[in-house]
């Protein structure tokens, strides 16, 4: 029997079922090594950010559909009556449902025949592709109340559209019953799922995705869906590195925005122009990738330990040969300069993640960094109009909560 296979497609239940409620997060991502030069078929280094979106998913009475995601200020209700009575279950298959197919129903269902797609037309449309998926393998569909809450920042290159998919396709597929609760307990009232369910969330998430960026390469998907630390190259197999130390970056906005395709261009035009010079710089950010991933992994057996000092001042001074040759291709700023002065007076070695031109810098914060000199850094850093976080690196990927996160107590 294929892997992605219904045993049995539930159907509606004929008595009433007891309501459940689902708390859902999926972290963000950062590119610690490889961005651009990914693009070229170097190796990249991403890894999972513990700053993650919640899902709130809470099963109702009412046969509607109620999502509220207030950092797109949007709340919105449908229907739940309009997608049963035009979705009928006819699959018995868990692979990602086409979006060529899907697409123009979702837009019919949701009430949106608008030609200007703004984001919270995209979010909308990810919602109910995820309904038609699931309405098409089960009747067992309830109404919903879906509040999304959003610790990760967005629109700064650190995964928000990826971890919104994952979650929000998570909760879905759990109050539908295509996927079961989570058996892998991983800590602190939070537990997983089976690699086989997360590769199935990975799967629908990955075309969610494509719904808001077009062809996505899947690593923001990857990321939130399994967490950890990955190296990836184009078009191959992401593949998870096996790294226990503990790790963590003080992670700097920017607050410029970017624009991503303009940034891809301006090396896309470096290279063209200097293909002797652009080719070993793209080599050069491959190896760095190479020797970092290696550094990541080294005692990869056993418990979880702090990284050495060696090890980070190593990482440090990769990332300043990475940045050096990223603003070398023209995708640095005056901001992120500002920023790098600033994380420089600590000894630390500031680097771009992400298209660059703005958006965010991160550095690997350094264990004899005392509590003092991190709250000088982030004053330091506030004051030229930056937000900063502390966040810890590679931890879990899509969890779910046994109670309800703070961020929805508020």
């Amino acid at each position: 029997m294929p892997p992605n296979r219904l045993d049995a497609v539930p159907s509606a239940p004929d008595s009433p079922v007891a309501l459940q409620s689902f708390y859902i997060s999926a972290p963000g991502k950062i590119i610690l090594f490889g961005e651009h030069a990914v693009l070229y078929q170097k190796t990249a280094i991403a890894g999972a950010l513990d700053l993650r979106i919640y899902i709130s998913l809470e099963e109702i009475q009412e046969r509607k559909i109620y999502l509220d995601l207030p950092e797109l200020g949007l709340v919105n209700e449908w229907s739940l009556k309009k997608l049963l009575a035009d979705v009928q279950p006819h699959l018995d298959d868990m692979d990602a449902p086409a979006l060529d197919e899907t697409i123009q129903l979702a837009r019919k269902l949701s009430g949106d025949d608008n030609d200007d797609i703004a984001a919270v037309d995209l979010a909308i449309h990810v919602l109910w592709y995820l309904l038609i998926g699931a309405a098409s393998r089960t009747s067992n569909i309830p109404g919903m109340r879906i509040k999304v809450r959003c610790e990760l920042p967005i629109r700064v290159g650190l995964g928000s559209s990826g971890a919104f998919c994952t979650g929000l396709t998570t909760a879905i597929l759990c109050t539908s019953g295509l996927i079961p609760q989570p058996s892998v307990s991983v800590s602190d009232g939070r537990s997983t799922w089976s690699e086989k369910h997360l590769n199935i969330i990975r799967e629908w998430a990955s075309v969610a995705e494509s719904i808001i960026h077009g062809r996505a390469s899947g690593l923001d998907v990857a990321m939130s869906t399994y967490g950890g630390i990955a190296k990836y190259k184009l078009q191959k197999h992401i593949e998870n590195l096996k790294c226990t130390q503990n790790l963590s970056v003080i992670l700097v906005n920017s607050k410029i925005e970017r624009s991503t395709f303009k940034m891809v261009k301006i090396v896309q035009e470096f290279c063209e122009k200097n293909t002797f010079a652009a080719g070993h710089m793209l080599d050069t950010i491959d190896s760095l990738s190479l020797e970092a991933a290696a550094k990541l992994t080294q005692g990869a057996s056993g418990d979880a330990k702090s990284i050495s000092p060696d090890s980070i001042n190593f990482l440090d001074s990769l990332c300043q040969i990475n940045d050096a040759c990223l603003n070398s291709f023209g995708v640095g700023h005056s901001k992120l300069d500002a920023i790098r002065s600033v994380l420089a007076r600590r000894g630390l070695h500031g680097k771009l993640t992400g298209a660059g031109g703005g958006g965010c810098v991160f550095a690997f914060l350094k264990p004899d960094l005392s509590t003092e000199d991190i709250t000088l850094l982030k004053s330091e850093l506030n004051a030229i109009d930056c937000e900063v976080w502390l966040p810890s690196l590679g931890g879990p990927g899509v969890v779910l909560h046994d109670t309800a996160p703070g961020v929805f107590l508020n």
